[in-house]
């Protein structure tokens, strides 16, 4: 939903599905990052040891020189209830991932 909504707004955005992080693709962030000038993560549960910190980890080292954002949830034990107010509560809904996209630029 936010990738169509950004391809709206004139954004180009790539949607990469990580469904592990072990063995973590150093190669893929690689890739993305000589193609790209921003690049935000998003993933419903903690930002702290997940996908952001993994591909905020290998940015570091390969001098990566745009910007980077993460979106999840931050330090914080979350409560359980419906999954729309989940992800209103928690920053993870399609609009704010494009507020976020938009103030990188």
């Amino acid at each position: 939903e936010a990738s169509k909504e950004l391809e709206k707004k004139g954004f180009s955005p790539n949607i990469i599905d990580v469904w592990n992080l072990k063995p973590f693709d150093n190669n893929m962030v690689d890739k993305i990052a000589k193609k790209v000038n921003a690049i935000i993560t998003v993933e419903e549960h903690s930002i702290i040891g997940g996908l952001g910190s993994a591909v905020a980890e290998r940015l570091c080292e390969i001098g990566y020189k745009g910007r980077f954002k993460r979106i999840g949830v931050n330090d914080t034990f979350c409560e359980s209830g419906d999954p729309k107010d989940l992800l209103e509560k928690y920053g993870l809904t399609a609009k704010h991932i494009v507020d976020q996209a938009e103030k990188m630029v």
